[in-house]
């Protein structure tokens, strides 16, 4: 079984000589797709801090070829993927898009060829086709085809930004080709949570959203990201993180962190953590390879600083972070392993659970009696446990 993230998983069937042996299985164990599928993969997306979980590429094969300019993708005895690795088998085959959230294949569209990086890219809940000529073509969930594009497009979150052929100018289109800005310019994309995207005209950049009013009234010589309205820069050399009003929260180092949180590390080496509002919650000595963090040999809260747990450099891997705010902690004095909110500090869970097995954003928790041996999931978001 591979946890594909966003809530679904690839488990494969009985049947290992056959290529199409795989099945995607929702997180409530649901069969959304039968053993009749070679690899499941997410489409593309320019913004790499949106995700989306509503459409996903189903690979199935047909025949084996020596080609690799007709190879879709690549299989060795023990695993499937996009390759070409040393010794594969390559398969010829056919790609469609399935919706998750309708539980059905866009229509229209089945696709023999297929770049990774290009050819399939989702628009909010549209996907955009790169066609054989390079060209695009914009399709809703239904497989409509909504509007017939040039050849380079962006698609930022649930906007799509269609560039000029040659020079500068770009045009802004929502998820359903309709156009809602026009611009000069040139445009680049970088990290945004928001679906922001960069200009840079007449000597200077800027930060646009999707109906193209400008969000960040300053002019950094390189973006690198923004979270939730903050954005970490460079200027003249130097990183900085800066709010949506150019004003400077805090210099260094800026490192943003799957918490959503970011640190700041000074020339003298001294840690400050800066919570998702730019407010700094506290100064910290550590940051741990999990993404936690420590002061004076505890681990802190993230809301306020305040230490809720021991923690010692040689003793880290007793931690687990898990989702964007849960934390497994196994005392090394023998005492039971526990589930804690990281925001809080607030014990979660200790009702006697033996291991912890994480699945992306999920948690299983095992639990033994003797002879007989139970589990429990649980989201990130601790709720109720369903067995």
């Amino acid at each position: 079984m591979n946890y594909l993230e966003n809530g679904v998983y690839q488990i494969a069937g009985t049947k290992a000589e056959d290529v199409n042996n795989n099945a995607l299985m929702s997180a409530e164990r649901k069969i959304l797709l039968p053993f009749e599928y070679a690899l499941f993969a997410w489409p593309a997306s320019d913004n790499r801090s949106y995700t989306q979980d509503r459409f996903i590429l189903a690979y199935t094969a047909t025949d084996k070829t020596d080609s690799k300019d007709d190879a879709l993708f690549y299989s060795t005895a023990s695993l499937i993927s996009l390759g070409p690795g040393q010794d594969d088998v390559m398969y010829k085959g056919f790609v469609q898009v399935y919706d998750i959230q309708k539980e059905k294949f866009v229509d229209n569209i089945k696709l023999e060829k297929v770049d990774k990086n290009d050819t399939v890219k989702t628009v909010g809940s549209s996907v955009l086709i790169q066609n054989e000529d390079k060209t695009h073509t914009l399709y809703d969930a239904d497989g409509k085809k909504l509007c017939d594009l040039g050849s380079k497009c962006i698609a930022i979150g649930t906007s799509l930004i269609e560039k000029a052929d040659s020079g500068s100018g770009y045009r802004i289109l929502d998820e359903t080709g309709k156009e809602t800005f026009k611009g000069e310019g040139t445009v680049s994309e970088f990290p945004s949570t928001s679906g922001y995207f960069e200009v840079y005209e007449s000597g200077k950049y800027k930060v646009l959203d999707s109906s193209g009013k400008e969000v960040l009234q300053y002019a950094p010589e390189l973006i690198y990201e923004e979270f939730h309205d903050l954005y970490r820069i460079k200027t003249a050399g130097a990183e900085k993180l800066v709010d949506a009003s150019g004003n400077i929260v805090a210099e260094g180092k800026i490192t943003k962190l799957d918490t959503g949180y970011f640190t700041a590390e000074k020339e003298d080496g001294k840690l400050s953590l800066i919570g998702p509002a730019g407010e700094t919650a506290a100064d910290i000595t550590s940051v741990n390879y999990a993404g936690l963090f420590a002061k004076d040999g505890s681990l802190i809260c993230m809301n306020d600083g305040s230490a809720f747990l021991p923690y010692d450099e040689n003793d880290k891997y007793r931690y687990k972070l898990i989702g964007a705010g849960i934390v497994f902690f196994e005392p090394s004095n023998g005492d039971s392993p526990a589930v804690y909110d990281l925001f809080t500090g607030k014990k979660l869970l200790d009702d006697g659970f033996s291991s912890l097995y994480q699945l992306g954003d999920s948690f299983v928790l095992e639990y033994r009696t003797g002879s007989d041996t139970t589990y429990k999931t649980y989201t990130a978001v601790v709720k109720d446990g369903a067995e």
